[in-house]
């Protein structure tokens, strides 16, 4: 079940996750920043980072005819198993490990990474455990959510946006999800697919 479930909100996974989760800088979640998103760095280059904006140029909102007409989409599919309604894409390196969930009027709406090599801008990646979790994010609005057996952690900033760290049966992250906390939320609870 809880496979099946990773699997359902991952699309198709790339890899699985790392024995050991990379090393979390715990320097990343001191301070006051209580918000998983990054800000532009100061020389204007943007980090390479999974937020719940999205990653790199894939913003939440962005539409896919100007991300194709960029060049900065691969495996556009139309309808899925689960989800006929919505087409889904994959970034391109450095994003390639992202899948992108568009509905059919061509609105960026979720996105999916799998990357172990993805970090967010705190330090969590896919492969980190849950007590790592909750200390990368012990100043952030926080909360465990379950369906059946299946586990998940979720992040929340004050615009409504949340990343959904999906757990596996050990309860290390095998996907983080962005999109919408209450439509994360709603559909992980009810084991639904994120259409």
């Amino acid at each position: 079940m809880v496979t099946a479930l990773a699997l359902a909100v991952a699309g198709c996974g790339h890899g699985s996750p790392p024995t050991a989760p990379p090393p979390v800088n715990s320097g990343t979640s001191s301070g006051s920043s209580s918000s998983p998103s990054a800000s532009p760095s100061a020389s204007g280059a943007q980090p390479v980072e999974f937020t719940v904006d999205g990653a790199g140029p894939y913003t939440l909102g962005a539409k896919l005819t100007d991300l194709q007409a960029a060049g900065k989409v691969a495996n556009v599919t139309h309808g899925s198993t689960d989800c006929s309604d919505i087409i889904t894409a994959q970034g391109i390196a450095p994003y390639a490990g992202v899948q992108l969930s568009f509905h059919a009027d061509n609105i960026l709406y979720a996105e999916t990474n799998t990357d172990p090599g993805l970090p967010t801008p705190s330090g969590a990646y896919v492969g980190t455990n849950l007590t790592q979790l909750k200390t990368i994010y012990a100043k952030t609005t926080n909360e465990t959510l379950n369906h059946g057996t299946s586990m998940a952690f979720m992040v929340i900033t004050i615009s409504g946006r949340a990343i959904l760290f999906v757990l596996n049966e050990v309860q290390n992250v095998s996907s983080m999800v962005a999109g919408d906390s209450l439509y994360l939320r709603q559909n992980f609870v009810n084991g639904t697919p994120f259409c």
